[in-house]
């Protein structure tokens, strides 16, 4: 198909987080049960960008900083969200 975008998927809650704090928004959230305790795990989806891709690479070379309660307060939301996926699968993103 024409014009669909990729997606980048990650279960980092805090390269998630980071992300989010950056501007780019989750489009959506699937879990997963993974383990052998079938855990449920939430995955995190962004469109897949150049810029994202940058930002990635900033995260994982430790030259990010945020606002810690804007941080905290980011965090806290998205994990809200994969609990009201997990409570309710049909639950919109």
């Amino acid at each position: 198909m024409e014009n669909e975008k990729e997606v980048y998927s990650t279960k980092d809650i805090y390269l998630a987080t980071s992300f989010e704090c950056l501007g780019y928004m989750v489009e959506s959230i699937d879990i997963q049960f993974e383990g052998v305790k079938e855990r449920s795990v939430g995955y995190f989806n962004f469109e897949k960008t150049k810029e994202l891709s940058d930002s990635e690479k900033e995260y994982y070379g430790g030259k990010l900083s945020f606002e810690p309660k804007a941080f905290i307060s980011t965090m806290r939301g998205l994990k809200g969200r994969v609990e009201n996926k997990r409570n309710n699968p049909n639950f919109a993103n």
